[in-house]
């Protein structure tokens, strides 16, 4: 079978184990300082985006009222006769 002694899987156990943790607490330390870089990145960018983010509301905004005001048809009334009235719509 194996020739090590109990003592020596548990030596091995206790030393993997130690490399795990720092391993894990590397690993930790290395996102913590990407996370940290990728939020003071965002903070820069967030002017741009703001920027950009209103130009492109403005743009739907202004397309939509174009688009209902072309659905609308401009109306001239020709002739009123009390409540009644002679229109005629542009198209």
């Amino acid at each position: 079978m194996s020739e090590r002694t109990q003592a020596q899987v548990v030596t091995e156990i206790h030393r993997e184990r130690d490399e795990l943790v720092s391993a894990v607490a590397g690993v930790r330390r290395d996102m913590t300082r990407d996370i940290a870089h990728l939020k003071e990145k965002a903070k820069r960018q967030l002017p741009m985006v703001a920027a950009a983010a209103s130009l492109a509301i403005g743009a739907v905004v202004a397309l939509r009222i174009r688009r209902a005001r072309r659905r609308l048809p401009e109306a001239t009334v020709r002739l009123r006769v009390g409540r009644y009235a002679l229109i005629q719509h542009r198209t």
